[in-house]
């Protein structure tokens, strides 16, 4: 696929800026990107409408603004969840022998950003990057159970409530009696609503002001989390979420 032109040279625009030259005048981005005093002006006047480029009124050079710096440190904060989690995850993954898996919510989606997988024949067909709903899927209920109902309908509205097995809900109803539920005992549990024969156990994680950034679960086949199983399973669970909250700064 062919790159957007405007696209590439907007990002050239932001790359021009650096810790060696953190303000920079219009002729100057000019010449670092190749691009005519025109063009120049036009795309960064438009990354200045959007707040990613902002002009000193004194000097007139322009410098990254806070949209560049909000963006950036989203970026920063799920790299740095994930290395913090990491040996949490390994250590999860040794003791259940099933496979693991850190999310975030993004756009009405669980964005998959970790996956350990489990020693055993039987695996998890899941992989990191993956998108999945959250009406279906343990981390993604896991993540709602934190949300207020006004949100939850939005992003049921947003994205549906696709059916994916037999045991897929799909009334929002039922899915608030479920994170009801979910809150009340401490995780959420998908039993085979996103894929059949497949349970998965998960719990949030929290940062310094208690907000759930995130979730882990281990998921196996329900053959291996059997019924009598799940408390002890989700008591692990949650003690790994607790002990990686602890590290993000959370204090209960």
């Amino acid at each position: 696929m062919e790159p957007v032109q405007s696209v590439e040279r907007a990002l050239s625009i932001l790359e021009a800026f650096s810790h060696e030259t953190p303000e920079l005048g219009l002729v100057e981005i000019g010449k670092k990107v190749g691009l005519s005093k025109g063009t120049t002006y036009r795309l960064v006047h438009t990354l200045q409408s959007r707040g990613f480029i902002v002009q000193d009124p004194i000097t007139g050079k322009y410098r990254l603004g806070p949209k560049a710096f909000e963006v950036g440190s989203v970026a920063l904060s799920q790299m740095e969840l994930r290395r913090i989690a990491r040996p949490f995850l390994e250590e999860l993954r040794n003791i259940t022998g099933e496979t693991v898996h850190l999310v975030i919510q993004d756009k009405g989606e669980v964005l998959y950003l970790d996956k350990i997988d489990s020693p055993r024949a039987i695996r998890i067909r899941s992989f990191i990057g993956q998108r999945l709903p959250m009406h279906s899927t343990g981390v993604g209920k896991a993540l709602l159970a934190e949300l207020p109902e006004s949100e939850v309908m939005y992003i049921c509205k947003m994205k549906g409530m696709p059916r994916q097995t037999p045991k897929t809900i799909t009334i929002p109803e039922q899915l608030y009696r479920d994170l009801a539920l979910t809150r009340a005992r401490g995780y959420a549990l998908d039993d085979e609503e996103n894929e059949e024969g497949l349970r998965c156990i998960a719990v949030p994680i929290r940062d310094y002001t208690g907000k759930a950034i995130a979730s882990i679960s281990i998921s196996g086949p329900i053959t291996r989390i059997k019924d009598d199983l799940i408390p002890e399973l989700a008591r692990l669970v949650k003690e790994t979420a607790d002990k990686i909250s602890y590290q993000m700064g959370y204090r209960k």
